[in-house]
């Protein structure tokens, strides 16, 4: 508007000031007033526009550079978040298992072995959970508890071996125990050592375990699984170490990007079911950080996890309180 509204007034003062609109022989001898009249009034007009025409430009230059830095900050990040894809698929493809014939399997074969392993070292720990409650609180066990140590002591004492729960039966056992110095070592001579316990009685340990883990608080569950990490990690760290790197520097790239949900969802589909299993123990155990932790929340990683394929089968807010739980503890040394 003022870009019109300038020229008009200035062609109108021109008009107005020769004839027939004003009087010749006055503008004639007032003509270095009246041009200096018209400079007075125009030229800050004048002025003002080209400072409003130079700020403008400026801003429009500024607002391109700002749309240029953007688009050149999201060519890179999509240059290195790709690289890191294109890693990540050959890092899987690189990770091997040896499995009993002594051949080798290897990428997505191999992390189902290993995710196989890893519950057998679970299913190990609930054993010995099992183990530890009817050691330490046998005076409250349930009845598959006392069912599973009612069997030997029937045998040892020539008692019937059907448990029926009664009270007769478990108060013998109460008394078993009560009257014991050492109850892991009774417990030990009635079901045999954790490493040749005979397998049905193994199994029935892992059953009643698996409740107990199942009723354990977040802290007791990261304990226990901190533990069974420690081993799995002793004996094959040197095969999944640079793996679970790798996944900590993806999502340190996605979470620095412009667009950390785009790439989040994409990175989502490259994980199999067993990777997100080792994946999630990984992240429960002593070995990730908290930022690592925050991430895998922040960005919705375990959104396609299999409950069961893990040892057992956490629902999405157990999952989501054991996660949390484990940004709460204490880093490792």
């Amino acid at each position: 508007m003022i870009f019109i509204l300038v020229p008009s007034v200035c062609i109108l003062a021109v008009f107005a000031l020769t004839e027939p609109f004003g009087p010749r022989d006055w503008i004639k001898h007032n003509a270095g007033q009246i041009g200096d009249t018209i400079g007075g009034i125009t030229g800050p007009i004048i002025n003002f526009v080209a400072g409003v025409l130079v700020y403008l430009s400026f801003k429009a230059q500024i607002k391109a550079n700002k749309e240029q830095a953007t688009q050149f900050k999201r060519e890179t990040d999509d240059n290195t978040f790709f690289n890191m894809i294109a890693l990540h698929n050959k890092k899987v493809d690189s990770v091997t298992f040896q499995i009993a014939s002594g051949k080798k399997v290897e990428s997505f074969s191999a992390f189902k072995n290993y995710t196989t392993e890893y519950n057998k070292l679970l299913k190990e720990e609930f054993s010995m959970i099992a183990r530890r409650e009817i050691s330490h609180n046998w005076a409250n066990l349930s009845y598959q508890a006392y069912d599973i140590i009612w069997q030997p002591y029937a045998l040892l004492y020539h008692k019937p071996v059907h448990f029926t729960g009664s009270q007769s039966q478990v108060d013998e056992l109460k008394a078993l125990y009560g009257s014991s110095d050492d109850t892991w070592e009774l417990t030990k001579g009635l079901l045999g050592n954790p490493i040749d316990t005979p397998p049905e009685v193994n199994s029935s340990l892992q059953k009643v375990g698996y409740l107990l883990f199942e009723k354990m608080s977040s802290t007791q569950r990261l304990k226990a699984i901190q533990e069974v990490h420690s081993k799995f990690y002793h004996d094959h760290g040197h095969h999944l170490g640079h793996y679970f790197r790798n996944i900590h520097y993806t999502l340190e790239i996605i979470d620095g990007s412009e667009q950390p949900q785009k790439y989040a969802k994409i990175f989502r589909a490259q994980l199999s079911r067993y990777e997100l299993a080792l994946m999630y123990y990984n992240a429960l155990s002593s070995m990730s950080s908290k930022e690592h932790v925050q991430f895998l929340i922040i960005y919705d990683i375990f959104n396609g996890l299999y409950p069961s394929d893990l040892a057992y089968y956490p629902s999405q807010e157990v999952v989501k309180e054991d996660l949390l739980c484990r940004i709460k503890s204490p880093e490792r040394p």
